[in-house]
């Protein structure tokens, strides 16, 4: 995506400056964070040692204490590792491999669901034990194919929360006090629950 946007300027004075700004928006350019969450050494075990963790990507590092649990896009080679083991049973790997038929627009245009793998990664701040799902709602080819969830803040993964009972962990609180628990608050503020990070701004953080 970087090189794309780059070179859109070389097409300046070539293209009308509307079609560049359409093509500027359309490929889009994240700004954030990478880093990795660690197997705990049940899950390692389970996946037969080929794994350590996975990389996840996100814009929002300010929401990371309200990590409640992760997600892997079905395509996952962790996910493809499980369906071809004995550690997740047969119903879980029939549900999974429905999801994995059907095509990107077709999840994306269907509810949200998913399944828990039986396996955990370890929150980096808090050491938590935090559970790893696969979601339909996850693309492959997107970053690394899994994701930090964070339902408080991010409405997909609320969606995905509320509908299997997963915790909603408040990280971020708007400025001026009012927090609608109902749904998640994208915007920033202060944080909460955090611990030497409470209290202070979002952006900061």
């Amino acid at each position: 995506a970087s090189e794309l946007l780059d070179d859109l300027k070389l097409l300046e004075g070539k293209w009308p400056n509307q079609v560049i700004t359409m093509q500027e928006n359309w490929i889009g350019r994240s700004y954030g964070l990478e880093f990795k969450f660690y197997l705990d050494e049940a899950s390692k075990e389970a996946l037969g040692g080929k794994f350590d963790g996975f990389e996840v990507f996100t814009t929002r590092a300010d929401t990371i204490y309200g990590v409640s649990y992760t997600a892997l896009a079905p395509e996952h080679p962790i996910v493809k590792a499980l369906l071809e083991s004995d550690k997740i049973d047969e119903n879980k790997k029939t549900k999974i491999k429905t999801i994995l038929n059907q095509s990107p627009r077709e999840r994306q245009a269907s509810e949200k669901d998913g399944e828990f793998l039986g396996i955990y990664v370890v929150h980096p701040l808090t050491n938590e034990k935090i559970p790893v799902w696969v979601a339909n709602f996850i693309l492959a080819d997107y970053d690394s194919g899994a994701i930090m969830a964070v339902p408080a803040h991010d409405e997909r993964d609320f969606e995905f929360a509320k509908k299997f009972n997963l915790p909603i962990i408040q990280s971020i609180a708007p400025k001026s006090g009012d927090y609608d628990a109902g749904k998640a608050y994208v915007e920033s503020g202060v944080l909460v629950n955090s611990e030497e990070f409470s209290d202070m701004d979002s952006e900061k953080a």
